[in-house]
C-alpha cells in the first residue's frame, strides 16, 4: 500500500511462453462441410456419389421443430399410463426414495407456513 501511495508503479511480472501439445479429441465424427472455391466445387461436383445442396437456418429450426413434434406425440402415447406408474418407469433406481417429489397431486399442496 506504500507503493500506492507514494505512485511507485511496480510492472506486472512478464508472462513467458510454454509450447503445449494440443489434445485432439477422438471419437468424433468426420465433418464434410467446408468452404471451398468455384474451382473446387466443381471437382467435387464431378466425383461419383457427391451429393451437392443447399439449406437455410430457417429449415434447419424446422426440422428440429417437426422432430420435437414427433418426439411429443411418442410421449403422448405414454400418457395412458398414471403419473404414478411414469414417474416409476422413468426415476432412475438412486432415486426412487424421493418419488413421492414427483407426485401431482402431493405437489399441489402447500406445506404449513
Amino acid at each position: 500500500m506504500e507503493q500506492e501511495l507514494r505512485r511507485v508503479i511496480t510492472p506486472p511480472p512478464q508472462n513467458t511462453v510454454y509450447r503445449t501439445s494440443v489434445k485432439k479429441p477422438i471419437n468424433l465424427l468426420p465433418v464434410d462441410i467446408c468452404y471451398i472455391s468455384a474451382i473446387g466445387f466443381y471437382q467435387n461436383l464431378k466425383r461419383p456419389n457427391t451429393v451437392a445442396f443447399i439449406t437455410s437456418l430457417y429449415e434447419i429450426d424446422q426440422i428440429i421443430k417437426d422432430k420435437e413434434a414427433l418426439a411429443c406425440n411418442q410421449l403422448s402415447g405414454e400418457s395412458k399410463l398414471t403419473d404414478k406408474e411414469l414417474v416409476e418407469q422413468k426415476l432412475p433406481y438412486q432415486y426412487q426414495e424421493f418419488k413421492d417429489v414427483f407426485s401431482k397431486a402431493v405437489s399441489n399442496i402447500l406445506p404449513p407456513h
